[in-house]
């Protein structure tokens, strides 16, 4: 990043961390928690992951982290159509920032902001259960949590870059997130889901974000191939959005 990358910062942070905004960070993950999972796990009582027995509350807290990483996508897809459609993108490309320190900014708030949100998540999670992962957990959490940042940022990007009118934004952002979060596992295992239901699961990023990050929550090790697929799909849709903005650059 260079000096130039500091104002897009301080923009971002901004943009992102307005009262209402702050509000939906704190209020959404506090009502999964405090109510949903609460009232699920009185009636459920206990899940058995990995030969564990867990309560439906800290079987739940990760799946809220990871559920706090894919609506990245939806707030980059947001911003990114905004920052198109009403010029300040190209207005970047003109001046001495370069399209990197753009993109840079925007990651490195989502970074900030989610890393806030996981331990604010681990505090209820604690009040509620008085279980709290290990330190070696929580940066276990945090790699899997960054790398699935990149990756839903990476998409929700290309296609605010794509998606001009509002109405084909809410459309795609429906379409996509609802069958992504109901097919995964972050709300609830599917190990006797139907053979289809589990097959769009494993295809599923969200799922291995899910998957890994609950891992480390309970202590486990996270499953090195999960680790490889979410980094390795991180980084093709990082260097795929590179090689769009260099292009839009030479237009």
């Amino acid at each position: 990043m260079t000096s130039a990358a500091f104002p897009l910062l301080w923009r971002e942070l901004r943009l992102n961390t307005t009262k209402m905004l702050l509000a939906t960070y704190i209020v959404g993950p506090t009502v999964y928690l405090a109510l949903f999972s609460v009232a699920f796990e009185a009636s459920i009582g206990t899940i058995a992951y990995k030969g564990l027995n867990v309560g439906y509350i800290n079987y739940l807290v990760p799946g809220i982290m990871a559920i706090q990483v894919f609506q990245i996508f939806t707030r980059a897809l947001s911003v990114v159509r905004l920052d198109n459609v009403t010029g300040f993108f190209i207005t970047i490309m003109t001046t001495r920032a370069k399209t990197r320190d753009y993109i840079m900014s925007k990651l490195l708030t989502f970074f900030l902001i989610t890393t806030v949100q996981v331990l604010y998540i681990i505090t209820i999670g604690w009040v509620l259960t008085r279980y709290v992962p290990t330190l070696s957990g929580v940066l276990l959490m945090l790699m899997s949590i960054y790398a699935g940042i990149s990756l839903w940022f990476s998409l929700g990007f290309i296609s605010g870059i794509f998606v001009k009118s509002e109405i084909t934004r809410d459309i795609l952002m429906t379409v996509v997130t609802l069958p992504l979060m109901f097919a995964s596992t972050a709300y609830y295992p599917l190990n006797n889901a139907p053979a289809w239901l589990a097959i769009v699961s494993q295809l599923n990023p969200l799922s291995h974000i899910s998957n890994t990050v609950r891992d480390a929550y309970f202590g486990m090790a996270p499953s090195f191939i999960e680790i490889c697929l979410l980094i390795t799909l991180s980084g093709v849709l990082v260097m795929l959005l590179s090689r769009l903005i260099k292009r839009m650059a030479t237009k």
